[in-house]
């Protein structure tokens, strides 16, 4: 004759209500671990944008020390380049960032005897309103 105690022994798995309870607690972990991966995704993608433009705002600078008080020219000029830092054309598919390098003299038209004031902002192509660096010099005459 079976016992009460002896159908317990007998009883097997778990129940419905266990089975969806444990799924919760399953389903709620992973969509913290989905969110921890997608924050650090995005924060990589940032961060990997920053350096970029970190990159080509120096090289820009650069190209303008290299370019001397008297080469450079008064104005505003905007470059191209795609994801690999390359130069590409305005409009192109492959454009990622563009680098504008403003050259501005005080007083204003006097650029041989000025302080010259060099401004590199670059930014993502694909939104056009935020500037990821930014950078100004001055150039003096005398090189000092």
């Amino acid at each position: 004759m079976k016992t009460p105690g002896n159908r317990r022994k007998l009883r097997q798995g778990g129940t419905y209500v266990e089975v969806l309870v444990a799924g919760a607690l399953f389903s709620i972990g992973l969509m913290a671990l989905m969110n921890i991966w997608l924050y650090s995704f995005r924060q990589t993608i940032s961060t990997d944008e920053l350096s970029v433009a970190y990159n080509l705002g120096r090289q820009a600078m650069e190209r303008a020390k290299m370019a001397g008080f008297y080469n450079l020219v008064e104005g505003s000029t905007t470059n191209y380049y795609d994801g690999n830092q390359n130069l590409t054309q305005q409009g192109a598919s492959n454009a990622v960032y563009y680098v504008t390098t403003t050259v501005t003299s005080n007083p204003p038209g006097h650029p041989l005897n000025a302080l010259l004031t060099v401004t590199i902002n670059v930014g993502l192509v694909s939104s056009s309103s935020s500037t990821l660096y930014t950078s100004s010099e001055y150039m003096v005459r005398g090189g000092i």
